[in-house]
């Protein structure tokens, strides 16, 4: 190991890269590669999910490489999309030349770049996501792996259709639901699941009373109520809530329905 690879986690920190940094497009064409997709400046973005420990590594040997992840510009959010609700997809806002944007990002669309490749690079200066959004980016990264796990005869009796266009069109500030069934065993048609349904908005949302009513009547509601007319499925409970409201004492009771796939059996249309 020459002198010059141990210094390259040093180069990387002086040079600014950190988890969230995005990527000049002058790695787009070794991601593309590595992806088997094309990816157009412009259209088409690149993050850095690795941690900031890993990032910066003063060990070439440890951490030989960074994961990507490739970002598609979209002209507004799906509401089934932001804050993490869909395992394999995330919306999520960038600001793109000092003009803010969305971009999609899919969980299949990573690839690792050796940290070789970023030597002498700086991190796209006309690119950037909110400072916020990054430990929300490591969660869905996270999320993948280890994410609530409901029964498939529960999952089978969602009114998948109505509760999907009620996220899709009204669900932006709903930034989780969660759930707590009175079993997780697999029950037969006739016998019914029995919930309680919480719902979550960030604090500022909650302390907003005009941003609350919006999605108490466009959201929560419509959403509980759907639920409700459910045969075999009986709610005996709803809350909107502010996520400084619960507390871990309750997340050890409930469940977040972090997989909104399941609004959609058939997968994202």
């Amino acid at each position: 190991m020459t002198t010059n690879q141990a210094n390259i986690g040093a180069e990387l920190d002086t040079l600014g890269w950190r988890q969230g940094s995005p990527v000049p497009p002058t790695l787009f064409p070794t991601i593309a590669r590595s992806l088997g997709v094309e990816i157009s400046e412009g259209a088409d973005l690149a993050i850095v999910i690795s941690q900031d420990c890993d990032i910066i590594n003063r060990s070439p040997e440890k951490e030989p490489y960074l994961e990507v992840i490739r970002a598609r510009r979209v002209p507004k959010k799906d509401g089934n999309l932001v804050h993490g609700k869909n395992p394999r997809r995330l919306h999520m806002d960038i600001t793109i030349g000092g003009v803010p944007g969305v971009c999609d990002l899919s969980i299949h669309d990573r690839v690792r770049v050796p940290r070789e490749e970023f030597r002498g690079l700086k991190p796209d200066p006309e690119v950037a996501i909110r400072e916020s959004d990054v430990p929300l980016l490591a969660r869905w990264i996270g999320a993948r792996y280890d994410r609530a796990a409901f029964p498939t005869a529960f999952v089978e009796r969602l009114p998948h259709g109505a509760l999907r266009k009620i996220a899709k069109d009204h669900g932006h500030d709903v930034t989780a639901v969660y759930v707590q069934l009175n079993t997780f065993d697999e029950l037969a048609g006739g016998t019914p699941y029995r919930l309680m349904i919480w719902a979550t908005v960030r604090p500022d949302v909650f302390a907003d009373q005009d941003k609350l009513l919006e999605v108490e009547q466009q959201f929560f509601d419509p959403f509980v109520a759907a639920i409700k007319q459910t045969p075999a499925i009986i709610v005996h409970a709803e809350q909107l809530l502010s996520e400084a409201q619960v507390t871990l004492a309750d997340l050890k009771l409930i469940r977040k329905l972090d997989d909104w796939d399941y609004l959609s059996v058939g997968g994202d249309t």
